[in-house]
């Protein structure tokens, strides 16, 4: 996710806009926000941050003299709703719009007769997330759920983040979970703190291994892994394995016809979630996993994610109208 972080990867795109609309753009040093202006019309677009508090991250659109991350910029302060705040809300509309979503059950409902996690209706970032649990196992049977908690069956797969602006999707990422292969002589704890031998680029503290995940494996950090086993380090979007890549890592023109008119279709259903009064001139992403057989599994929604520079030309199209002017006329 480092590409969001970089300004001049989100302005590329608002110039890429501009020139070829013949509109200007400027940007302020003091507030970071960059006006875009067209035919005397004018449009305002604020930064987003993300900051670290005690309790996690959050996102400020402040433009302070802290250490905040940079994370695009949007038309608008804050939007919410309540699909992107309830993640059982989503669930339930999902299932009401024939949108597929992992089975999942409540506190007083049984386990699920799957791997599961836990998760917390509300909460971002991957926080507050147990598991996953081998179904059946001592562990999976002492789990408690917390109120405010569901259990939710563990799809295995590519983690997916999908852009989507105005109900269409305008980018997507795919990430592979991150892992390290043993090599039948060192432990877990040894791969990951001095060897190259997995997803990652540099050694990590063995703490930053998830320890569910790891006992889902029936291993721990001082578990010596057979020679060429694959061992899965975490499952989450951000993981702290992931990649130093600056590069843009954006797949949504490399998917399949079948993929592209799916993720087409559930943009679509889950912008009619969105009140009317909010849904206009809006993005959102959708968290999800491909299984093994490119099937998209929707997680949860978010109505205030990190932009992605796909999103300004379509943005900027909206905002000011071109795209209704360049379609046909009758």
């Amino acid at each position: 996710m480092h590409h969001f972080f970089q300004p001049l990867n989100h302005l590329r795109n608002i110039r890429v806009w501009a020139r070829r609309h013949d509109a200007s753009v400027s940007l302020d040093a003091v507030t970071f926000r960059v006006t875009v202006t067209r035919d005397g019309r004018v449009v305002t677009l604020v930064p987003r941050f993300i900051m670290e508090m005690d309790t996690g991250f959050a996102y400020t659109n402040h433009f302070g003299d802290d250490d905040t991350l940079f994370c695009g910029w949007l038309p608008y302060d804050v939007k919410r709703w309540p699909l992107a705040s309830d993640k059982l809300a989503f669930k339930q509309y999902c299932e009401q719009a024939g949108l597929p979503v992992p089975a999942y059950s409540l506190q007083g409902m049984q386990q699920p007769d799957t791997d599961f996690i836990v998760k917390g209706r509300q909460g971002s970032f991957g926080r507050g997330i147990r598991g996953p649990f081998r179904s059946g196992s001592a562990q999976a049977q002492a789990v408690v759920l917390s109120p405010g908690q569901f259990f939710e069956q563990f799809v295995q797969g590519e983690c997916a983040k999908i852009w989507c602006w105005n109900g269409c999707p305008v980018a997507m990422e795919r990430l592979k979970a991150p892992f390290v292969v043993g090599d039948g002589v060192r432990s877990l704890r040894e791969l990951l703190e001095s060897s190259g031998r997995g997803s990652f680029d540099v050694p990590q503290p063995a703490d930053k291994a998830d320890h569910d995940v790891l006992a889902w494996q029936g291993l721990d950090v001082d578990s010596v892994p057979a020679l060429g086993q694959r061992v899965v380090l975490d499952f989450r979007y951000a993981s702290p394995f992931d990649r130093t890549i600056t590069r843009d890592r954006d797949v949504l023109s490399a998917q399949s016809v079948s993929m592209r008119a799916r993720l087409h279709q559930m943009a679509g259903s889950l912008a009619q979630g969105i009140p009317p009064a909010t849904r206009e001139h809006t993005i959102f992403t959708v968290d999800a996993i491909v299984d093994e057989d490119d099937q998209l599994w929707l997680l949860e929604m978010n109505s205030h994610p990190m932009v992605h520079p796909a999103s300004y030309v379509p943005m900027l199209d909206s905002l000011f109208g071109v795209d209704l002017l360049s379609l046909p006329r009758d």
